[in-house]
């Protein structure tokens, strides 16, 4: 899955969470959180408040950039997971084979 944007981009970004091909619900308890890294590899952000739950039943979610991460083309692409750790203590990464792609084209 790839992302392409302009730099300056804060508008939401959907994805669904996917385990097996099947919709990962997400429940009371689950802690979501947002993992970017630029080309080097750098932390841009890891944060649950740029992420919002669009259907918990569904697994859809949204990542919405803040403008403290902005996200530039000198430091595409980018790569993007949601963190996802349930009641239970157990963590998993969406997606869990190749993170998604973030290209970021100047303005």
């Amino acid at each position: 899955m790839q992302w392409e944007i302009v730099e300056g981009w804060t508008g939401r970004l959907d994805m669904q969470l996917l385990s097996s091909g099947l919709a990962q619900s997400i429940d009371t308890g689950d802690i979501l959180s947002v993992y970017v890294r630029d080309r080097n590899g750098c932390a841009v952000t890891s944060s649950t408040d740029a992420l919002t739950i669009i259907s918990s039943a569904s697994g859809h979610v949204g990542y919405t950039p803040c403008t403290s991460s902005l996200l530039t083309a000198g430091l595409s692409p980018y790569t993007f997971r949601v963190h996802f750790r349930d009641a239970a203590g157990k963590f998993v990464f969406f997606p869990n084979a190749d993170a998604v792609a973030v290209k970021v084209r100047s303005a």
